[in-house]
C-alpha cells in the first residue's frame, strides 16, 4: 500500500506577520530568529532585538522575512551613515557599531574553527581594526542600469540601485562617479589614452570596473605594479598591516628556503626574499606572474626568486619542488581554499612552518583540520578587518610542525 504523503502546510506563509526574538548573526550578516521552531532569516537585525517581521520567502525548513517594526533594539545598533544602506547590496553591517563589528568577526572566525575544523578552543585573536572603516576600497565594480546610472544590485533582486556616492570606496573613485555616469548614459567611448597615474574605469558588458592607480601602488614600504587583469587586495592600508603580520609570523632566517603559493603579483614574495635565502612563487594567472616578475626586478630581487606560472597542485609535484627541503611556506588561495590535492602535496613537502592567508574562515577551518591531522598544530588565527561594513573577514593563520 502506498504511503500517504504529508499534506501539512508550512508553519509560515508569504505575507504573514510574526514577532521574533533575534538570537544570532549568520556568516552572511543576516540575523536569525525562530517562529514555532521554524528558522527565519532577517536582514538588518541584531541579536537581542525583538522585531515584527513580514515573511517574504518560505522554504521547507526556513523562511526569510523583512523587519517592519522594531519592538526592542540592541544597544550596539547605530544609524547607518549611508543613505543607500539597506537597499544597496554593497554593505551588510552599517547598522552595527564598529567595535561590535570587530567582535562579530572574531566570533565568526572562532565558530568556523569549532564547527568545521573541529577545534575545541582555537587560538583566535581579536580582529585587527581598519584605521579608516569608510572610503577604503581601491577597486569597485558598478552595474550600469538601462538609464546609464551606476549602482549595485539590490540584495537578492535583479534591479539596480543607482548611487551617487559609495561610502566604502576611496574618495578618488567617488570623484569619478558623476563623470562616468554621464559617459555611460551617452554611450561615450573610453578615453583612448588614460593617464596611468589617475583612477581609471573600464566597461565590461553591463559593468563598470573602477580602480585607483596601481602603477605603482605602495604597500608596507614596497611599490607594486598591478595590471588590470591581476588580483590585488581591495584595502591598501589593511593589506600593509597583513603583510607585516605574515612576515612576523614566518620568522624568516637568512638560510630559509620558502614557498609562496598563489603568490599573485608578489605582495608577500618581495618582503620575504629580502629576509631569506630564496623563494619560489607559484601562481596560475599569467598577468599576475608577469607583474610579480616586474615587481621583483623593480626591487632588484629577481636573482633569488623563481616565479612559476602553473596550477599550484600540479607545480608542487614537480621534481625540482619535491626534491627541495622547504623551511617555510605562505599560502594565499582564493575564497574556495586549497584544492585537496594541492594541500596534500604541500603537506608532503613538510615545511616547518605554514602561514595561511584566507578570505573565507569556513574554507580556512576545513584546510586547518587537514593540516592538523597531518602533523601540524594551529598556533594562532589573526582576523583582519579587510572589508569594514561587510560580513567578510580576512585571516592570517600560523601552523607549526609538532
Amino acid at each position: 500500500m502506498a504511503r500517504n504523503k504529508s499534506t501539512q502546510a508550512p508553519l509560515l506563509y508569504v505575507g504573514q506577520r510574526v514577532e521574533l526574538e533575534l538570537t544570532d548573526l549568520t556568516p552572511s550578516g543576516d540575523c536569525v530568529g525562530r517562529h514555532e521552531g521554524q528558522v527565519v532569516f532577517v536582514a538588518l537585525g541584531l541579536p537581542g532585538e525583538r522585531v515584527e517581521v513580514e515573511i517574504g520567502h518560505v522554504k521547507r525548513n526556513w523562511a526569510r522575512g523583512k523587519i517592519i517594526n522594531w519592538l526592542r533594539t540592541d544597544p550596539a545598533r547605530i544609524t547607518a551613515p549611508c543613505q543607500y544602506f539597506g537597499n544597496c547590496g554593497g554593505c551588510h553591517l552599517q547598522h552595527l557599531g564598529y567595535e561590535a563589528q570587530l567582535a562579530y568577526k572574531t566570533k565568526f572566525v572562532k565558530e568556523q574553527f569549532h564547527s568545521i575544523g573541529k577545534f575545541s578552543d582555537a587560538n583566535v585573536l581579536p580582529c585587527v581594526p581598519c584605521p579608516n572603516p569608510f572610503y577604503y576600497r581601491n577597486h569597485i565594480q558598478f552595474t550600469i542600469g538601462e538609464d546609464g546610472n551606476l549602482g549595485y544590485h539590490a540584495p537578492r533582486r535583479h534591479y539596480v540601485i543607482p548611487i551617487d556616492e559609495c561610502m566604502i570606496a576611496e574618495k578618488a573613485l567617488n570623484d569619478m562617479i558623476g563623470v562616468q555616469k554621464m559617459r555611460s548614459s551617452q554611450a561615450a567611448p573610453p578615453d583612448p589614452a588614460p593617464d596611468p597615474k589617475q583612477p581609471s574605469a573600464v566597461r565590461i558588458g553591463n559593468s563598470l570596473d573602477m580602480r585607483v592607480s596601481m602603477t605603482p601602488i605602495e604597500v608596507a614600504g614596497h611599490h607594486y605594479h598591478v595590471s588590470r587583469a591581476s588580483f590585488f587586495q581591495v584595502n591598501t592600508v589593511m593589506a600593509g598591516l597583513m603583510v607585516h603580520e605574515v612576515i612576523r609570523r614566518l620568522d624568516l632566517q637568512p638560510t630559509d628556503k620558502c614557498l609562496d603559493l598563489y603568490c599573485g603579483v608578489g605582495l608577500f614574495t618581495v618582503p620575504m626574499v629580502e629576509r631569506c635565502d630564496s623563494v619560489v612563487g607559484i601562481e596560475m594567472g599569467e598577468s599576475s606572474t608577469a607583474d610579480a616578475r616586474a615587481n621583483l626586478r623593480h626591487h632588484m630581487l629577481q636573482e633569488r626568486v623563481r616565479i612559476i606560472t602553473a596550477d599550484v597542485g600540479k607545480a608542487l609535484l614537480r621534481n625540482d619542488i619535491r626534491h627541495t627541503d622547504w623551511d617555510k611556506a605562505v599560502v594565499d588561495p582564493p575564497r574556495s581554499g586549497m584544492q585537496y590535492e594541492a594541500l596534500m602535496a604541500l603537506i608532503a613537502l613538510s615545511p616547518k612552518k605554514i602561514v595561511y592567508v584566507s578570505c573565507d574562515p569556513a574554507t580556512l577551518a576545513r584546510d586547518a583540520k587537514h593540516l592538523c591531522e597531518h602533523g601540524y598544530t594551529l598556533v594562532s588565527a589573526q582576523p583582519f578587518d579587510m572589508f569594514p561594513q561587510t560580513h567578510h573577514v580576512e585571516t592570517v593563520a600560523e601552523f607549526d610542525t609538532i
